[in-house]
């Protein structure tokens, strides 16, 4: 169980933890895995959340006792860094835990949140043990391959810089010689990262333990802020009840520029609120308990997508 500490209490140094990795990757599901495996070794931690949109979807998997902060509405390594240190210094004065887990948004660059926690360091006892990069093995091959320079290239190239430990997600789904491609790839661009195969994001979770997967600061000029301006959120309230065959046509026919939503819907074929995700052209959903969150609210991310047609495309269902 989870203690709140007195006031009096000492502050011991927290290990801190980051989990990146592109829209859809897999950052929440290897999160929840974690979670699982040091419950297993009777260790305490607290989670942060950081959201670029308004609503906390992701924090609907974590359990209910484990203290968790969530920061909404943009980067913590751009637009809502403040927040960070204060949210870490809350958890660390007020609960006995053993490590603080930060999963990213989709299109942070954990180069800039090592500065920004640096600045933390300076207020509070802590210290980054380990980055871990979840890349959608089947969606970042086929980036690579098409060869395009974009903005989300560039993003996922900063995120494999940044992993010490980096995990190729769903490589069931991909063949033997796209993963030897991948790895290529990685190598250039990270030869000392640790890389492992994982399908659901399964791993032996020792690893994450090892001291020689410390991360290093890359100073390699990257401007992350000039991604936000093609990046769009938008955030759908239902007022009204779809049935899960509406629902799904509404992905059926999803601009491609939105590659990325969650969300919380109560259908009206289907007893109970569902929890969804969408990420590169797939759909899926599972059965939730009535929780105080928010329900019939779908969140949308992707790049320069129009807001308008998305809102007609939803009210034409």
């Amino acid at each position: 169980m989870y203690t709140k500490k007195n006031k009096e209490s000492g502050s011991n140094t927290i290990p801190i933890y980051l989990f990146a990795g592109f829209l859809g990757s897999g950052k929440t599901t290897f999160l929840v895995n974690v979670l699982k495996y040091f419950q297993t070794q009777n260790k305490k931690m607290a989670v942060i959340i950081n959201e670029i949109g308004m609503v906390n979807i992701d924090g609907e998997y974590i359990d209910d006792d484990i203290p968790k902060k969530e920061i909404l509405g943009g980067c913590i390594c751009c637009t809502v860094g403040n927040d960070l240190g204060d949210t870490i210094i809350d958890l660390q004065q007020n609960y006995h835990i053993d490590s603080i887990f930060i999963e990213l948004t989709g299109v942070a660059n954990p180069q800039e949140v090592i500065s920004l926690l640096s600045e933390v360091a300076l207020r509070v006892k802590i210290d980054l043990q380990l980055i871990t990069t979840v890349i959608d093995a089947a969606y970042v091959i086929d980036l690579f391959r098409r060869s395009e320079s974009n903005y989300t290239l560039s993003l996922i190239i900063e995120q494999i810089k940044s992993g010490g430990l980096i995990l190729l997600n769903k490589s069931d789904k991909v063949s033997f010689e796209d993963i030897h491609f991948l790895k290529g790839i990685i190598r250039k661009h990270n030869p000392h990262a640790l890389v492992k195969e994982t399908s659901h994001c399964q791993i032996d979770y020792t690893i994450l333990e090892s001291n020689g997967l410390k991360p290093k600061a890359i100073n390699n000029g990257y401007h992350h802020e000039n991604l936000h301006t093609h990046v769009h959120v938008y955030t759908h309230y239902f007022d009204y009840f779809l049935t899960v065959e509406q629902f799904k046509s509404l992905f059926n026919n999803l601009s491609k520029e939105i590659y990325r939503a969650k969300g919380i819907i109560q259908f009206k074929d289907k007893k109970g609120p569902m929890l969804f995700q969408y990420a590169h052209g797939e759909l899926e959903m599972m059965r939730i308990s009535s929780r105080k969150k928010e329900n019939n609210v779908a969140v949308f991310i992707g790049e320069n997508f129009s807001k308008k047609q998305l809102v007609e495309e939803i009210n034409r269902l």
